[in-house]
């Protein structure tokens, strides 16, 4: 919180007093200690040195985001060639006291498609269409989920199809098989058959 805020719940409420909490997940002071200066260099296209992998490098933010529970950034250099970076893995940021006039680069991904596909967090060598066919309960509860425009989920008989353009290929599969017999992947058969080796595997360690 600000420094005003508990002048102003006084203000409110009367004599209070604040006993720290701290939080598990994501979402802490531990873990996002460098989201708000990350977040004010975003919007103001500013150069930046960021210490990541104990690598320090000049680097502009692009792009904030949430995936899967944790908190990333798409980051560039001067060059413009763009990385993407875990929030919580971030060791040290340092603004510059005296600003440089570095121009602000053209990053070379589309990173506003690249988040657009909600697999393409580990991007694959190729872009393709996939449908997934899932449960009735389950495509209930995907079609309540805010999904990208990429993704399209139909009603069909007693169950759903899930229908996506990506290049996530890692991604989908884990998904996929995260939702045990609730899913299935129809297409495209190159990744359907990865998920049956995978599954054969998995039932050799069990046996």
């Amino acid at each position: 919180s600000t420094d005003d805020i508990i002048p102003k719940l006084n203000s409110i409420l009367g004599d209070i007093t604040v006993k720290p909490s701290k939080y598990g997940g994501y979402f802490n002071l531990e873990t996002t200690k460098y989201l708000d200066i990350l977040l004010e260099v975003q919007e103001k296209k500013e150069l930046i040195r960021i210490t990541y992998n104990e690598k320090s490098r000049d680097l502009f933010v692009a792009k904030c985001f949430i995936f899967s529970g944790g908190t990333y950034c798409y980051v560039m250099d001067r060059n413009g060639k763009a990385y993407m970076y875990s929030v919580q893995r971030i060791e040290s940021v340092n603004r510059y006291l005296k600003k440089e006039a570095v121009p602000y680069p053209k990053p070379n991904v589309d990173i506003e498609k690249a988040l657009s596909d909600p697999f393409g967090i580990v991007r694959g060598k190729k872009e393709f269409d996939a449908v997934v066919k899932l449960s009735d309960w389950q495509g209930y509860y995907e079609k309540e989920k805010l999904w990208p425009d990429s993704v399209k989920i139909e009603r069909e008989d007693n169950h759903w199809l899930f229908k996506v353009h990506t290049c996530g290929d890692y991604w989908l599969k884990r998904w996929v098989m995260s939702l045990g017999t609730e899913a299935e992947l129809l297409e495209p058969d190159w990744l359907r058959n990865q998920i049956r080796e995978e599954i054969e595997s998995m039932a050799d360690i069990y046996r």
